[in-house]
């Protein structure tokens, strides 16, 4: 499996990325009430689909600065079953895609050798899992959906269906007269693991992508850990990264570095933040390496490119304007648009 990293607004899949980008900064501070990771956004990034080939996997890069080189993903061939053949509905009515493994959503390229995709063909909604904080839940304004609601216009746009899941439920019913998929796997004001009096999302998985069977998650975690300066966080997140992984070997991990807050002098969480966003790459690579299907996008980049994200894309010191899920939205679809059927 590739390593790949979504940044910038390259639309072609490549087989090398662009230089190394700058790490992320920004952590989440926390409330009385519990807060969530602030949110990112930027141009979208590029990537589609690379074919594995018979013996080799597919192409791989690192992030731009400001934005770099869209990358591929691609599998060493071999079958990869799933589908969705029935459905269950969410706690608010929505139909989500249950259990999906009775058909095959692979394709062979023109060598004949089986390119990697998570998604079920044409006419199955893709299960996409949100998993993270308050972010991923909407904050500061949970029923307008947060990232997921342009997200879900991004696919729909481009006559692709998807679907999300998980165990928490928020946003609008409708959406564009269809009806909106509202779950999630967002907790405000959660870390990625119980500590210093916040609860973790950890202690959801692996039973929620055992539950979901999600085909594609997007994890954005670790926000609430830098603002309340606990201990080993890249460790924790890549023991949550195994974790997700393991329970399903066919599942695509998208893992986010995290957004910055808004700009403070001295801005020390910035910097608390560049140093945990500087390790992701590696955590994402490792497994990669290792045959594991997962890409990194570069949330904190896509958001910081804009001069004015302060007040353009910052609600608060940590939650996103409607620009700022847009944003994220562009960004996150930048890395599995190509995927979706």
């Amino acid at each position: 499996m590739a390593f790949c990293v979504a940044c910038g607004n390259d639309d072609t899949a490549t087989t090398s990325g662009s230089a190394g980008g700058a790490a992320g900064s920004g952590g989440s501070g926390s409330s009385a009430a519990g807060s969530g990771q602030g949110g990112s956004g930027g141009g979208s990034t590029g990537g589609s689909v690379g074919g594995g080939g018979a013996t080799g996997g597919g192409g791989s890069g690192t992030a731009g600065s400001g934005g770099g080189a869209g990358t591929a993903i691609a599998d060493a061939g071999g079958d990869r079953a799933d589908g969705a053949s029935s459905e269950a509905g969410d706690a608010n009515g929505s139909d989500v895609a249950d259990a999906r493994r009775d058909v095959t959503g692979d394709a062979p390229s023109s060598d004949g050798a089986i390119s990697y995709n998570p998604c079920p063909p044409m006419g199955t909604p893709c299960v996409i899992m949100p998993v993270g904080d308050s972010i991923t839940q909407g904050a500061p304004n949970p029923p307008a959906g947060g990232y997921r609601v342009p997200l879900f216009q991004l696919a729909r746009s481009a006559a692709k269906t998807i679907t999300f899941v998980g165990s928490q439920a928020d946003g609008p019913t409708m959406v564009d007269g269809v009806t909106f998929p509202r779950s999630h796997e967002g907790h405000s004001g959660y870390n990625i693991d119980t500590a210093a009096g916040r609860m973790g999302v950890s202690q959801f998985f692996p039973n929620a992508i055992t539950m979901y069977k999600p085909h594609i998650v997007l994890l954005m975690i670790g926000t609430n850990d830098v603002d309340t300066n606990e201990d080993n966080i890249p460790t924790r997140l890549g023991m949550l990264m195994d974790t997700m992984l393991n329970a399903d070997p066919k599942l695509l991990l998208v893992v986010a570095q995290i957004v910055p807050q808004q700009k403070a002098a001295p801005d020390t969480l910035n910097i608390a933040v560049q140093a945990y966003n500087a390790a992701i790459p590696g955590l994402v690579k490792a497994r990669a390496d290792a045959g594991k299907h997962l890409v990194m996008v570069d949330m904190y980049n896509a958001f910081a490119s804009n001069p004015n994200y302060s007040t353009v894309l910052l609600a608060d010191r940590l939650h996103p304007t409607p620009a700022g899920f847009s944003v994220m939205a562009n960004t996150w679809y930048a890395a599995i648009g190509s995927l979706l059927r």
